[in-house]
Formats: structure tokens, C-alpha cells, sequence
């Protein structure tokens, strides 16, 4: 399928299963929304950003410390349940409510996964630019993979998604691009365009990923 033809598919799946497709993403919006704006009331994140030193209350160094743990480990659990979410609205099927948190279910693996990705993309664009964006596209599967194998090895699940994406790198980056106006309305909307544009996106993202895969899975079948 076309990348306009993903999208519209994404949006008969969403229509179909109506604010169902929704409130996953919602919940996940409101949890990081919440954190953050208490984050901001509390700690000067500008100053700490910004290298300043300063002198934090006991009250806010413990928050300091349950924010960098709240980014490092829940968000990184809570994403993953929102691409398996998505996955299943993708393939006609309603999610339970406990499916958004299943990352918390298999924490060590799920979070290696991350720790793995990031450290790739993280260190290809220190060296340079170019490296970075590839290992970003190369590895965008990887948490659809680990969805549909939990059993699997978090290096596994790296691997098979450079193999989906050899020769589709540039099929996702033509999906994210149709999308660009999209995005636009949310930057324009303060984000709040996001209830809608999140799960259009993640939706879109994951009929992509079961299209991959059954090209890979048909070309393997002709091998064999």
C-alpha cells in the first residue's frame, strides 16, 4: 500500500473502533502531562538544563530523583503498551485496558529493548548525523516485533527490525512525511491536537509494520 493508502486504512480502523482508539493514547498524554507539570512546578528544570548550579530542598531533590526515574523506566513501560495497543486496533481487534501497561509485565526485557535502541541512535548521531537517522529507521520495528514475541531476546527483536526495514526505510519516512501537516496542527494546537493526531499515527505506524512483515514472510516462503 501506498502511504496515502496506510493513512486512510488508519482511519477507517480508528472511526470503526471511535473513542476506544482513543483513550490508550489519552491515558498516556495525561500520566506524562501530569508528571511534568508537577516537574515544573516543583524543580527548575530551565536552571538544570541550562548546567546552573543550584541548591534544591530535600523535597526537591527526592522528586528530582523519582522524575529521572519516572523518564528513564515508565515511560519508555508505558510506550511499549501504547505500540501494542495499536497494534491490536490495527489488526480489527479492541485491546483490554491492562494491554497499555504489559510493558510492566516483562520490565527487563522491554526495558533493554529501550536501552538498546537509544544507545544505537544516540551514539550514531554523536558521530554523525547520518549514522543516527539510520539506526532510527533501521530499529523503528523493534517494539512491534517484541509484541508479537515477548519470549524473544531483546537483540533478536533489533535485529529481525533491520531486516523488515532493509529497503523500507524510506517507505516509513514517505508515511511520516504524509503526515507532516498533522503534525503541524499539533505544534499549532499545543499539543492538544495529539488525542487525535497520536492515535491516526500510531495506527498508521502499525498496519505499516504488518505489511512489512508479510512482504518479508511471503518473500521467505518463496525461498523456501
Amino acid at each position: 500500500m501506498t502511504s496515502f493508502e496506510l493513512m486512510k486504512d488508519a482511519k477507517e480502523t480508528r472511526k470503526a473502533f471511535g473513542r476506544h482508539a482513543i483513550w490508550p493514547y489519552l491515558v498516556f498524554l495525561f500520566l506524562t502531562a501530569a508528571v511534568n507539570a508537577i516537574a515544573v512546578g516543583l524543580l527548575p528544570l530551565a536552571d538544570i538544563a541550562r548546567g546552573v548550579e543550584v541548591t534544591l530542598s530535600p523535597t526537591q531533590n527526592i522528586f528530582k530523583v523519582l522524575y529521572t526515574i519516572f523518564n528513564a523506566v515508565f515511560v519508555p513501560l508505558m510506550l511499549f503498551g501504547v505500540y501494542r495497543v495499536y497494534l491490536v486496533f490495527a489488526r480489527m481487534q479492541r485491546p483490554a485496558f491492562s494491554v497499555l501497561f504489559d510493558g510492566f509485565f516483562n520490565f527487563i526485557r522491554v526495558w533493554i529493548l529501550f536501552f538498546l535502541k537509544t544507545m544505537m541512535i544516540g551514539i550514531g548521531l554523536m558521530v554523525f548525523i547520518i549514522p543516527g537517522i539510520f539506526f532510527f529507521y533501521s530499529t523503528a520495528m523493534t517494539n512491534f516485533i517484541f509484541s508479537d514475541d515477548e519470549d524473544m531476546q531483546p537483540w533478536t527483536a533489533i535485529s529481525k527490525s533491520f531486516r523488515l526495514m532493509n529497503g523500507n526505510r524510506f517507505r516509513l519516512f514517505k508515511l511520516q512525511l504524509s503526515f507532516i501537516g498533522w503534525f503541524l496542527l499539533v505544534v499549532a494546537t499545543l499539543g492538544l491536537a495529539l488525542i487525535y493526531v497520536g492515535p491516526y499515527y500510531m495506527t498508521a505506524l502499525a498496519k505499516f509494520y504488518d505489511e512489512i512483515k508479510r512482504e518479508e514472510e511471503k518473500r521467505l516462503t518463496v525461498k523456501g
